[in-house]
């Protein structure tokens, strides 16, 4: 009966300390069964379903339009200011719209119907060549504003000098 209780006594201490191991184990076995079940299931179902609804083949595939082009550095001059709060400050060099020219360097040759309507002014800038521009279209460091057929006219906003102008064609006046 000692040898028993002996036994007993030991096999007791043995499972005590053995106590993580056993509950681990045991999480493993019902880890491995619930998995077994899922990769059963799941492979039967999607058998089923494959059998039941063959994937179709594509009948044509449509290309996604192309990216516009990023919006040049120009186009934004307008809202970069100076820090006035460097240790230089605001210096006397920086031009202000005192300084601004009563002429741009650019000559308003025309303005000229469209096809579609509208009215085209041709603008002569740096280049020798007149190019036609439509309102509200951004070249160099302008922008159309509007164009006047009656009177001729067209203004340009200049980001150079923050504000507009207006250019009136040769024979008009």
């Amino acid at each position: 009966m000692n040898d028993l209780l002996t036994i007993l006594q030991k096999t007791g201490v043995w499972i005590w300390n053995q106590k993580e191991k056993m509950v681990l184990f045991a999480l493993m076995l019902v880890l491995l069964f619930r998995a077994v079940l899922v990769v059963k299931g799941t492979t039967l179902e999607l058998e089923d379903k494959v059998k039941a609804n063959p994937p179709k083949p594509p009948e044509e595939v449509v290309m996604p339009p192309d990216k516009p082009a990023p919006p040049r550095q120009a186009d934004f001059q307008g809202l970069v200011q100076r820090n006035p709060f460097s240790i230089t400050g605001i210096s006397s060099e920086t031009q202000t719209d005192d300084s601004a020219p009563e002429r741009l360097p650019l000559e308003l040759e025309r303005i000229v119907p469209w096809s579609d309507g509208t009215v085209r002014a041709v603008i002569r800038s740096k280049d020798a060549r007149g190019r036609r521009y439509a309102e509200g279209e951004a070249f160099e460091d302008y922008r159309i504003v509007s164009i006047d057929d009656a009177t001729k006219t067209v203004v340009v906003y200049s980001s150079t000098y923050d504000r507009n102008f207006t250019l009136t064609a040769q024979g008009a006046g």
